[in-house]
């Protein structure tokens, strides 16, 4: 979108990920062709068919169980976190990924940049080690 809340003209490539099949009439499929059903349950075949057409950034916007599906496969290299003023107690995890039983177990972060969106936070972090990371997954 733009800064007014308009459609951009160039819009992202949008892709479903898993075996049941998208309806012909689900929005997310558009009218531009500009859509893609990976039928896959792994997060690296899902990112290796999209790279075989190009796609070099990816953004999973998904719940809790595909995120922690790519996290446990170790491809998640940047993180934004939208934070509202708004405590949820109990309920369904925002993120679902192999628990870290203790804080030394926890995957230490960078935070590269804090942006305040109205009454919400935007916090953009990465690995503390990015080229760790690189080497361990092939990513940059």
């Amino acid at each position: 979108r733009t800064p007014d809340g308009a459609e951009a003209a160039r819009q992202p490539l949008r892709a479903v990920m898993g075996r049941g099949d998208v309806p012909e009439d689900a929005l997310i499929r558009g009218t531009d062709g500009r859509f893609r059903h990976l039928r896959t349950r792994s997060p690296r075949e899902a990112l290796d068919e999209l790279a075989a057409e190009g796609v070099a950034h990816v953004m999973i916007e998904g719940g809790g169980t595909i995120l922690g599906a790519f996290w446990d496969a170790g491809l998640i290299d940047e993180y934004w976190h939208y934070q509202a003023p708004l405590l949820l107690p109990g309920g369904i995890p925002a993120f679902r990924g192999a628990a870290a039983l203790t804080l030394a177990a926890g995957t230490k972060l960078h935070i590269d940049d804090v942006h305040r969106i109205g009454p919400d936070l935007l916090i953009r972090s990465s690995h503390a080690d990015r080229e760790e990371f690189s080497e361990a997954t092939g990513i940059n």
